[in-house]
């Protein structure tokens, strides 16, 4: 079994040198080890332990010490070892600490709130003018200053209704970076410094590469601030303001909603509902891409990935200490103040959506409910399909009971089916028509490919699995209509990965296992595509996880399940699970010792010789043998004759 080289082994221990507690940086280390051992679902924690993993060999050689001294203790249990590790091999992999799963990928919005008529209020405030009766709290943070010795603020780029965004310097990563500060008005509002911080630890836990990243969070002279990567970009306010009423083509528009609709499912997915999406608060890259930010408002509802139960047009949630909307994007429940649900972010981007590709709001920037209250039925737009028309209108609808029931059903809505029947029929024409002049060889693999696109195109109407299948054995046959196909289905295919990649920390094995499938064959289908990458980070650290808790328990377990899990890791991530393939060998060791039954035992002893061959793998125990007799308590008799 192969090792990484950096950690050496002795007699089973780790060979490196356990740090001193009096080092600040390795009690600091050992803190951020010990919290998140004990809860893993901490994000924050995770955070702060990866950053420190990714300051140079010497951190990583500290990680080892610490995790080996306080496993040898017992202080952490095996399950943990396995999540740390884990976390320590996916940080190793990164050139710089402040790569694409570490840093946050957005800048807040630069408009005032006043510019989207965004309503904000808290219960704490109670209507008094808070920029004058704020108490002194000292000179704010301002250019040329610096947060926390390392983040020193150049330029004021950004206001919004509680905090200020300045462009910074990371003097300890050398690039630009935005900090966004809670304005000094708020400082002394509970609400207010609750609501602000919350935003870093929601956005933090949602898994998408279109949604914000949290770098560093903290407090600065009694300032809580957040610290985010700068974007070369511009908000979608500002676009539909320099196009003064003109349409984005439908297409574009497309292409929006599908990559905004997909990070906002994700954090559906994590209970999490937006409750403020506007124009504002979503931002196109220079690229191209876009990200969804200022969750500071965010709401989490109950069961994670579906809408909770719908309360009687009477009933009210509590009001949050501080709340704050945008009306002309609000859905009615929300001007209502009813319990947050992700049909409230689905009307919120049908407004937008309608806006992008008319140059104008659906209802003449009224609320909702005044919109309702005038029956204000919006035009159908320009060049709109009528199935994608067919669906906007029911994210525009007023009752929440009218529109899709989740974002990723009003993204299937406005998508019109790829025509691939007429594409294969034309196909097929042209392969007829041409395999005179082909040699036989290869028009036999032109119709070959034909009829793996037909599967394609018939396992798009089945189930995701089947598609995927079917596009691996297409992209594999190596004909020369291939490509074509295989470019043509790509979207669906790598929309059905992301959907089944889509896991959280209660999955079922059977759900992990599936997931960790789809990561691996989006990865072997598009090698060359960053989020296909991404997108395997998440059930292949879970999946480690459920088969580490599982080898640890008494409950039974085949031997079978254990082949196939340890096959799959290995194949989704060789490097990561190289990392923890010897804490998996121990875990398999100790069921062994507590096997009581030996056909379980010699069972799981065969698989783990064929899957670690290099290992000493513990015998079963042989059966009691029959006492031997006493022959001297036992009467003589003479031999027959």
């Amino acid at each position: 079994m192969s090792r990484p080289p950096e950690e050496p082994v002795e007699d089973g221990r780790t060979d490196v040198e356990i740090p001193a507690p009096s080092d600040p940086f390795a009690g600091r280390m050992r803190a951020a080890v010990v919290a998140l051992a004990g809860n893993p679902g901490d994000d924050r924690t995770r955070s702060s332990l990866a950053a420190m993993l990714g300051y140079g060999p010497g951190a990583q050689r500290a990680f080892d010490g610490i995790v080996g001294e306080l496993a040898e203790r017992r202080a952490i249990d095996r399950r943990a070892v396995v999540m740390l590790r884990s976390l320590a091999a996916r940080v190793r992999k990164l050139e710089t600490v402040d790569d694409r799963t570490l840093l946050v990928s957005a800048l807040t919005a630069d408009a005032p709130p006043d510019d989207e008529d965004t309503v904000i209020w808290s219960e704490d405030s109670e209507g008094e003018d808070t920029d004058e009766d704020a108490p002194d709290h000292g000179r704010a943070p301002g250019e040329g200053d610096t947060i926390k010795g390392r983040f020193e603020l150049k330029t004021l780029v950004g206001v919004g209704g509680m905090a200020v965004v300045f462009r910074a310097h990371d003097r300890q990563t050398n690039r630009d970076v935005a900090v966004k500060i809670l304005k000094d008005a708020f400082l002394d509002t509970p609400g207010a410094v609750e609501a602000f911080t919350r935003e870093a630890k929601r956005t933090a836990a949602i898994d998408d590469p279109g949604v914000v990243k949290i770098l560093a969070s903290g407090v600065h002279e009694d300032r809580p601030y957040t610290v985010m990567e700068f974007l070369d970009g511009t908000p979608l306010s500002r676009m539909l303001k320099t196009r003064e009423g003109r349409s984005v083509t439908w297409a574009r528009t497309l292409g929006f909603v599908n990559t905004v609709g997909r990070s906002l499912a994700a954090a559906h997915a994590k209970g999490i509902v937006h409750c403020d999406l506007k124009p504002s608060n979503l931002f196109q890259l220079s690229d191209g891409s876009w990200r969804v930010f200022d969750f500071g408002v965010a709401q989490e509802v109950q069961g994670a990935g579906t809408p909770p139960p719908e309360k009687s047009g009477d009933e009210t949630a509590p009001e949050p200490a501080i709340e704050a909307l945008t009306p002309a994007y609000a859905s009615p429940e929300q001007l209502r103040h009813m319990s947050s649900d992700p049909r409230d972010d689905i009307f919120s981007l049908a407004v937008i959506t309608y806006e992008m590709l008319t140059g104008l709001h659906p209802f003449d920037r009224l609320p909702a409910d005044q919109a309702r209250s005038r029956r204000l039925q919006p035009p159908r737009p320009d060049g709109l399909p009528g199935r994608a028309w067919k669906t906007l209108r029911r994210g525009l609808a007023f009752d929440r009971d009218r529109r899709p029931k989740s974002m990723g059903a009003f993204l299937r809505g406005l998508r019109k089916p790829r025509p691939l029947w007429p594409l294969i029929l034309v196909l097929l024409a042209i392969a007829l028509g041409g395999a005179v002049a082909l040699r036989p060889d290869l028009a036999r693999l032109g119709m070959r490919d034909l009829e793996l696109g037909g599967a394609v195109g018939l396992a798009y109407f089945e189930d995701d699995e089947r598609l995927i299948q079917a596009m691996s054995d297409l992209k594999t046959a190596g004909g020369p209509l291939g490509p074509s196909a295989v470019a043509l289905a790509r979207p669906l295919v790598e929309e059905r990965i992301r959907r089944l990649a889509l896991v959280g920390p209660d999955s079922p094995t059977e759900r992990l296992r599936l997931a960790n499938w789809a990561a691996r064959a989006g990865h072997t289908l598009f090698p060359d595509d960053e989020a296909m990458h991404q997108i395997a980070e998440r059930p292949f650290h879970l999946l480690l996880l459920d088969l580490a808790d599982r080898l640890g328990r008494d409950e039974s377990l085949a031997p079978e399940d254990v082949r196939e899990d340890i096959t799959l890791l290995r194949g989704s991530d060789p490097q990561a699970y190289s990392g923890v393939e010897d804490v998996i060998v121990d875990l398999i060791l100790e069921r062994l010792r507590k096997l009581q039954a030996p056909e379980a035992a010699t069972a799981l002893t065969e698989t783990a010789r064929e899957l670690f061959p290099g290992e000493q793998w513990v015998e079963p125990a042989p059966p009691p043998e029959e006492p031997a007799q006493d022959l001297s308590t036992q009467p003589l008799t003479a031999p027959a004759q």
